[in-house]
């Protein structure tokens, strides 16, 4: 009777256990000023640890002093970094991030361990945008990384 039990207890701990969230191995913030495209965020390391994704997430995306304010998407590249051969594209993805409060988010899934950063390609769907761009600012960031 005890066994029976003490196997009961067992599952029931080991299936809460099991039915957490996966937990990120880390995450930052921050925010780019006055930028023009090829601008990369910093870089990151993904142990590949956990089974949490590679999420990143933009807001708050306009022209720089917001004059004309014609801005309407941003397309950015999460880049695996190659120590001695060309880094790898993992992906492109386009964000409609003008919104000051609502943060716009893509999960790459589980990535291969290594170093990654993102670059910013196109600004309203062109390489070369009529004026700079700001993403967030230095009190209220605009950009999220966790992985």
């Amino acid at each position: 009777m005890k066994r029976g039990i003490a196997a009961i207890v067992g599952s029931i701990v080991m299936g809460i256990a099991l039915a957490q969230p996966a937990m990120a191995e880390g995450s930052w913030s921050s925010y780019w000023s006055y930028v023009l495209t090829g601008k990369d965020t910093r870089t990151w390391t993904d142990g590949n640890n956990d089974t949490a994704g590679t999420i990143t997430s933009f807001r708050n995306c306009h022209f720089y002093n917001y004059t004309p304010n014609t801005f309407q998407d941003i397309q950015v590249q999460l880049t695996y970094e190659n120590t001695f051969t060309p880094d790898e594209n993992m992906g492109q993805v386009v964000y409609n991030c003008g919104s000051s409060t609502v943060w716009q988010q893509y999960n790459y899934g589980a990535v291969k361990a290594g170093k990654y950063h993102e670059t910013l390609i196109y600004v309203n769907g062109t390489p070369t945008p009529p004026n700079r761009l700001d993403v967030g600012t230095a009190s209220s960031p605009g950009i999220k990384v966790s992985y």
